[in-house]
């Protein structure tokens, strides 16, 4: 545990020497009408194994601690408000979870305390006052779900005061902490983000039965490397119709790269709303911004903070030494601009985003863009469905029509069309069968099997020549494939 932790406060401090004072950020955040309430769900995800803390090679079920803020009853007399330490304690027991003994707490004190430089700056870092009280009573209501994504090895509280002031304005936020595959170490590749998914698309799971939970259309928010996972959570999950980025790795090549290496993903295949808030880590350049410039369907919008560091997006880090004035003010109009953003895509409630947006840009952004998203064609899942509900001669107008307006859009993927022309021979539909087989070699021309297929749905509708020439073409693709040549020899001996 003691590792993690140091390994954490490394990079929080990398390269700054710290002068650690109690800051005002939190009372720069104009918080909502809601109050707020903190609860730890420790969890296990028995679906995947990880290494035992401490152990070798001994494997169990993945640890995972969620944490919740959600809108709250007001506090009952005699409890205060969680604090910068309360948030700090509970990264301690992230690999074994259950509540920190004094014996932990007072290790991360001591691991903070050699980086702190004296007791006082301590004490006044870990008595800085948060506004989450610690499992307060759930406020009746329902309220939207937000899914937070931390940092490359980041605790699920590195953006505690981000979370606090969404949940504040009438949102439940769950985090958990960012760690790899099968250990606490997350690799910036394919491997870390795919396990940050996960943990995210298991954190939904397990907040679909949260008091007041709404979850038809919820959000998703990360920072860093957790701004790169919860992109990936949305590209496949329909229900997310908000995504925040801040300074995430969506917005570098490497980033970009690895949703490119997903075999069954493309970037244009998001239909969630999208916000990026740049900083100078990725010294994002508009028009060389990769994912936003490949976004056809969604309303997109890309903003850089004046002057902000990478580590000035998390309020863990921005809490943990003083800053410039333009650092808590670009922070707070982020978290603003964030909730604003949230309440139009996920709420619903505000008429107008981009009036936010022009009024913002001209103070506390450098770069500013947006663009509205094009009406989407139909899914891969929406389209066989409306094949199975308005026939085969509406999908075939569908494509036609989505192909001359998007050139390079996936309508749907091989195997599973094909099945659907599959169905037709089997239930006797040939016409139906040959005509989904066309489009299938026609979105396919260069795979041998439609070929094949569309041939064998001429052969049983009695198009022989046509048959005849569509097989021979797909033997000659494919010149050991058995299964064409018994049909043809069977044809041409009749």
């Amino acid at each position: 545990m003691l590792k993690n932790v140091l390994f954490i406060l490394t990079i929080i401090i990398s390269g700054y020497a710290y002068d650690v004072l109690a800051q005002p950020l939190p009372d720069r955040l104009k918080q909502g009408d809601q109050t707020i309430g903190f609860k730890l769900i420790d969890t296990y995800d028995y679906g995947r194994t990880y290494l035992l803390e401490g152990a070798e090679d001994q494997y169990g079920p993945r640890p995972l601690q969620i944490a919740v803020w959600y809108p709250a009853g007001k506090p009952v007399e005699g409890t205060s408000p969680m604090t910068f330490g309360d948030y700090a304690f509970l990264i301690a027991t992230e690999e074994i979870l259950g509540e920190p003994t004094e014996k932990q707490k007072q290790a991360v004190r001591r691991e903070y305390g050699s980086f702190a430089g004296s007791e006082d700056a301590l004490e006044k870092l870990f008595g800085a006052p948060m506004h989450a009280t610690k499992n307060g009573k759930a406020r009746s209501g329902a309220f939207p779900l937000i899914l937070y994504g931390p940092s490359q090895n980041g605790s699920a509280y590195d953006n505690a005061l981000l979370c606090e002031y969404i949940a504040s304005h009438g949102y439940i936020v769950a985090s958990v902490a960012s760690k790899g595959a099968y250990h606490h170490k997350m690799p910036f590749n394919s491997e870390g983000a795919e396990a940050q998914a996960r943990d995210l698309e298991f954190t939904a799971g397990v907040m679909y039965n949260f008091p007041n939970v709404k979850s038809e259309k919820i959000g998703v928010v990360g920072f860093s490397f957790g701004g790169l996972s919860n992109t990936i959570f949305a590209l496949r999950h329909a229900n997310v119709a908000a995504v925040v980025s801040f300074d995430g790795s969506i917005g570098s090549d490497l980033g970009y790269d690895i949703i490119a290496s997903y075999p069954y993903m493309k970037s244009n295949d998001l239909r969630s709303a999208f916000l990026h808030f740049g900083g100078n880590k990725f010294k994002l350049k508009l028009g060389s911004f990769k994912f936003y410039d490949d976004l056809a369907f969604s309303d997109a919008y890309v903003m850089t903070l004046k002057g902000l560091n990478h580590l000035q997006f998390s309020s863990f880090n921005i809490m943990f030494r003083a800053q410039p004035e333009y650092a808590y003010a670009g922070y707070a109009a982020m978290c603003d601009f964030s909730v604003s953003f949230l309440d139009h895509y996920v709420k619903k409630d505000t008429p107008s985003f981009e009036q936010v947006a022009a009024a913002y840009q001209r103070d506390i952004f450098s770069q500013y863009d947006h663009k509205i998203g094009k009406e989407p064609p139909p899914s891969k899942e929406a389209f066989i469905r409306l094949i199975q509900t308005q026939g085969i001669d509406k999908g075939v107008a569908t494509y036609h029509a989505v192909k001359q307006a998007y050139p390079t859009y996936d309508l749907f993927e091989f195997q599973a069309f094909r099945d659907v022309g599959w169905l037709y021979m089997q239930d006797g539909q040939h016409e139906e069968a040959v005509k989904a087989f066309e489009i299938l070699m026609d979105a396919y021309p260069d795979t041998q099997e439609s070929f094949r297929r569309l041939g064998e749905a001429h052969m049983v509708n009695g198009d022989r020549e046509i048959a005849l020439t569509l097989l021979r073409k797909a033997l000659e693709m494919k010149p050991d494939d058995p299964a064409v040549k018994q049909i043809l020899q069977r044809m041409e001996n009749k």
